[in-house]
């Protein structure tokens, strides 16, 4: 007496591929709300006087996977998301994998360091408010998948 399978090989690899993009897109999302989350952080932050508005306009963030962006939020003056943009390719160029994911957040403008080792909250805080965001969510993800 022998058992005859119910699927194919074609089925239980369809079944196993639309749940990796699943996954991914689960990823996508977290990470996209993190880079959401960051940069509204920073635009709230009142620790400095933006006089030309470009320093807060140039938080922004860009989403790789596998090397290539898959999404990018970037609003303001065009000075400032001109000068992210391009902070963003830079650290891509660097770090982005060739597997896997990456979140790119962003101030801008070249002097945000300058403003930070002044005292003043730029980017840290939102940085760390998405690590602690991004953390939960992975947390969250890996309980639902070990289900």
């Amino acid at each position: 007496m022998s058992i005859t399978p119910q699927f194919t090989m074609l089925q239980v690899q369809d079944y196993m591929l639309k749940n990796i993009e699943r996954y991914e897109q689960t990823i996508l999302d977290a990470l996209r709300r993190t880079g959401e989350k960051a940069v509204a952080y920073m635009r709230s932050l009142r620790t400095y006087k933006d006089r030309t508005t470009n320093l807060r306009s140039s938080a922004g963030y860009a989403i790789y996977k596998d090397g290539s962006q898959v999404g990018e939020s970037f609003t303001g003056s065009a000075e400032g998301v001109q000068s992210s943009k391009a902070i963003c390719m830079e650290v891509a160029a660097q770090y982005a994998p060739s597997k896997g994911f990456l979140l790119v957040v962003t101030a801008g403008m070249e002097y945000a360091i300058y403003v930070e080792a002044k005292g003043y909250d730029v980017i840290t805080g939102g940085s760390k408010e998405a690590s602690k965001f991004i953390k939960d969510r992975m947390q969250k993800i890996h309980r639902k998948i070990s289900k």
